[in-house]
């Protein structure tokens, strides 16, 4: 939901890394345990997709159960892909998924709201390797988030947690106040766009080890530090 929040074109999941689930529940189980209250991915996939336009790859090896659902189907045979998806058809036609389509994707999603006074820093900010951040007197573990292969990305990360405490990189009229992490991603994004990882840098304290960071990985740093700070993020209470 994160990644859709920040209108990621692709969503690459795969099979082995993904509790099952949430990817997929067979006829029979849904019969038994009706009340189950986990909704498959495979029941909302095709909603997703025409609603968000955004694009689900999934790897798998296992299941067919979203196979009646792809538009396309490509099998990895021997290193080279292979386009099978009219034998995939033939395969599902009497086996079709429990699907939903009741267009919720296409209903308004909340966005997160980011109060910016809860963003400054009770102490020291520091970055301990890849995937911690001492913030203050608060630990930010990023372990989640493994796009980020390099210390450079992380200690970024750090000077824009920084930097919008300090109402740098806001949205117009958005000091002190709060804002949605979907525009405080996507106005950082256009500076470092317009003027280079150097925005980043702190007055007076050059910092030549930076490494510009994805939006998806800033959003899930965001995301993580409510965990630690759960006055930092809160739910709108616009639809």
């Amino acid at each position: 939901m994160e990644a859709l929040e920040l209108d990621s074109e692709l969503i690459i999941l795969d099979e082995d890394s993904c509790a099952s689930n949430f990817l997929v529940r067979d006829k029979t189980m849904a019969n038994l345990v009706p009340d189950e209250p986990i909704t498959p991915l495979v029941a909302r996939a095709r909603d997703l997709v025409q609603h968000t336009g955004t694009t689900v790859m999934l790897v798998c090896g296992s299941s067919s159960a979203f196979l009646s659902e792809a538009d396309v189907v490509v099998q990895m045979d021997h290193y080279q892909l292979k386009d099978i998806t009219a034998k995939a058809k033939q395969y599902v036609t009497n086996s079709q998924p429990v699907s939903y389509h009741d267009n919720e994707f296409a209903k308004p999603r909340a966005e997160r709201m980011v109060k910016i006074r809860s963003l400054e820093p009770n102490g020291k900010v520091s970055t301990r390797g890849t995937s911690q951040i001492q913030y203050g007197h608060d630990l930010l573990e990023l372990q989640a988030v493994p796009q980020l292969i390099s210390t450079s990305q992380t200690r970024a990360i750090e000077a824009v947690l920084k930097q919008w405490s300090q109402a740098i990189h806001l949205p117009t009229n958005q000091a002190n106040s709060s804002c949605s992490l979907h525009e405080l991603v996507k106005t950082l994004d256009k500076r470092l766009d317009e003027q280079g990882i150097d925005v980043l840098q702190e007055y007076a304290r050059l910092d030549g080890f930076l490494a510009r960071p994805r939006r998806v990985d800033l959003a899930a740093a965001g995301m993580y530090w409510n965990f630690n700070q759960s006055q930092s993020i809160t739910p709108s209470s616009n639809p």
